[in-house]
């Protein structure tokens, strides 16, 4: 399975600091004894930027409009937008 959309978006929130994303975290005082992957770190962050995303424009529900008709259905665009974007948030957690 592909990684999810909070690990991809963590993973390079964690680049962009200059870290290595799969670099080994170990922890200290109440963490001690726990290890984890530093881009585990950006993720409470990744899903504030995607939740951030959740209500699309109005551009972009018109670059997302199509029927099978071909006219055009500006809320059907983003009532899928923002169910794909429920489904990212969603999908770490499992």
């Amino acid at each position: 399975m592909a990684d999810s959309m909070i690990e991809r978006v963590a993973r390079k929130r964690c680049e962009q600091e200059g870290c290595d994303p799969d670099a080994t975290v170990v922890g200290e005082g109440a963490a001690a004894g726990r290890t984890w992957l530093r881009w585990q770190a950006y993720a409470s962050q990744a899903r504030e930027l995607i939740a951030v995303m959740r209500e699309p424009t109005d551009e972009m529900c018109d670059a997302g409009e199509m029927t099978s008709i071909g006219e055009c259905d500006h809320m059907f665009a983003g009532k899928v937008f923002t169910a794909m974007i429920d489904e990212a948030l969603e999908e770490a957690g499992r």
